[in-house]
């Protein structure tokens, strides 16, 4: 009887290691779920967003070339869109006269493949 409360206390500080161990894993594990259903609302929002844009690219489109009316709401971003197309247009063709071609050079510039 005398051993055994001699080893009490190592067996009990032991016992509360691996209780602290468990509460431990329980906390990585939870936080690991979470961050991955923050990395997939995250992903979720970048799709929307790529959707978002191609909806209003298809509109816009559509509203240019008369096959549909802008809400009156969306006229003044549409006109910001043609504007920033506007100056796109513009800078892409100072980029071409800066490289002396009359087209931006290709993404993938530096492969010769270029023959007229």
């Amino acid at each position: 009887m005398t051993d055994e409360k001699k080893s009490d206390p190592f067996g009990s500080l032991l016992n509360a290691a691996l209780g602290q161990i468990d509460e431990i894993r329980d906390v990585i594990v939870r936080g690991g779920h979470a961050g991955k259903a923050k990395i997939d609302a995250e992903l979720l929002k970048r799709q929307r967003d790529r959707a978002l844009c191609e909806l209003a690219a298809l509109v816009l489109h559509e509203a240019e070339q008369g096959a549909l009316a802008l809400p009156p709401a969306c006229e003044e971003h549409a006109k910001r869109v043609r504007e920033l197309d506007a100056q796109i247009a513009k800078a892409e063709g100072e980029a071409a006269r800066a490289f002396g071609d009359k087209k931006p050079p290709p993404d993938g510039a530096g492969s010769g493949g270029e023959g007229s």
